[in-house]
């Protein structure tokens, strides 16, 4: 399994509840999201929900991260991390598509990857082998190196809000 298919299943949980209602963990779900139809809650973070969606212009499959704190701090620094990671190419980085405001919703729409959830892997009783851990690690180092302190800004955020998850 490549690097986007792991960081993309860390996120797999439950499926979306109908558009504008809230979850059980106090976030709004939305369905639609401008152009984007919302199909599957993927996960949740410090930041935001990722969905997986459908847009209805394009016609492919994204990942939506709908960010969940709407100051305007937060919304500045959310629409930074877009404009960084949109600068971003490499095999092993989801490619940005879209970042907009719908409603009081900010979102960031990107590239999907299908891939097994990790979740599994979280429990002190299966953690992955070091081997395979060590691969992971050095495959997020590889793809970010390039790009700078930048590009580890962005990665900090993301690692940062699984790890506290």
């Amino acid at each position: 399994m490549g690097l986007r298919e792991t960081v993309t299943s860390i996120f797999k949980t439950t499926r979306v509840f109908p558009g504008g209602e809230k979850s059980s963990s106090g976030l709004t779900d939305y369905k639609p999201l401008g152009r984007y139809e919302t199909v599957t809650k993927l996960g949740q973070g410090a930041s935001g929900v990722v969905y997986e969606g459908w847009d209805q212009y394009i016609k492919r499959r994204v990942a939506i991260k709908v960010l969940q704190h709407t100051s305007d701090k937060s919304r500045k620094r959310f629409f930074g991390e877009a404009q960084l990671a949109g600068l971003l190419r490499h095999p092993n980085i989801v490619v940005i598509h879209d970042a907009d405001v719908y409603g009081d919703a900010c979102y960031i729409a990107m590239e999907y990857v299908k891939g097994p959830t990790l979740e599994k892997f979280c429990n002190k009783d299966s953690l992955l082998p070091l081997n395979k851990s060590l691969e992971i690690i050095l495959d997020v180092c590889n793809a970010l190196c390039p790009f700078g302190k930048h590009a580890w800004k962005i990665a900090h955020s993301e690692v940062s809000s699984v790890i506290s998850h």
